[in-house]
């Protein structure tokens, strides 16, 4: 109900330009001489298939893709109907415009000046014709420029929502990334925390493997040993040596020299 054409009128246009086409197909074929297929009845279905095709081009917006095609091959079509009927109207002026140059009879010059006012007639006629004829090139042409410019919109509104889409997706994009940046930041920290975790975790095993192994009071065994044998020998070597000097004393006092000076 929102349409702008109902199905059937769309239907009834489209029927009317397979007709005319036919019929100007037909006069193409068939000439101009027989009754069936007239020049003015040319011209005429000519104007109709054009009146036909600039109905349905005013919602050419709201026709499917298809539709969309065979409205422009009828365009294509209406514009090779024009140029062969404007070719036979030129040829029926040149035919008329020589006719009176080739007639050549005795008659009296009343009845020569019919022929040139005729002739000139036909020949204002026919300079009409192909102002008309330029007058329905220079309209196709603009409906042309209409159907571009509709065109160059719908392309222009893709790529402007298209446009749009790539800046939304930009903006997430860049908020992943600074979200991954931060995800990985923690990642890192978390590994770090893990890997003091896991040296705090072996440093408790060795201690309580060691302490089981009584380890440690061994070492302590093995310290105080050594430390008791190293003051053990210190106290030896001293008592010894006082020993000595106590010999070595009154040797030196007979020799007068003191214990303490060195012996030259």
């Amino acid at each position: 109900a929102g349409s702008p054409r109902s199905s059937m009128q769309t239907h009834a246009i489209w029927q009317q330009l397979t007709t005319e086409d036919d019929f100007l197909q037909r006069f193409q074929s068939g000439g101009s001489s027989s009754s069936s297929s007239r020049p003015e009845e040319a011209e005429a279905s000519l104007r109709r298939f054009e009146d036909a095709l600039r109905s349905l081009s005013k919602d050419a917006a709201s026709l499917a893709p298809d539709q969309q095609a065979r409205c422009e091959d009828f365009r294509r079509r209406l514009a090779a109907h024009r140029t062969v009927l404007q070719a036979r109207r030129e040829e029926v002026g040149r035919q008329q415009l020589l006719q009176p140059k080739d007639a050549k009879s005795d008659t009296a010059r009343p009845r020569r000046r019919a022929p040139q006012l005729s002739s000139k007639d036909e020949a204002e006629h026919a300079e009409a014709r192909a102002l008309e004829g330029m007058r329905d090139k220079m309209r196709d042409e603009l409906e042309r420029m209409h159907y571009v410019n509709s065109d160059l919109k719908r392309t222009s509104s893709t790529i402007n929502s298209t446009k749009d889409a790539m800046l939304d997706y930009d903006g997430k994009l860049a908020t992943a990334a600074k979200a991954l940046g931060e995800l990985k930041r923690k990642t890192e920290e978390d590994s770090k925390y893990i890997w003091w975790s896991f040296c705090f975790f072996l440093s408790v095993v060795a201690y309580i493997v060691l302490r089981r192994l009584k380890v440690f009071k061994m070492i302590y065994y093995g310290a105080s040993w050594t430390a008791w044998s190293g003051t053990s020998v210190a106290g030896f070597a001293q008592s010894t040596l006082a020993q000595l000097r106590g010999l070595l004393e009154p040797v030196f006092d007979m020799l007068g020299t003191p214990v303490d000076e060195p012996v030259k």
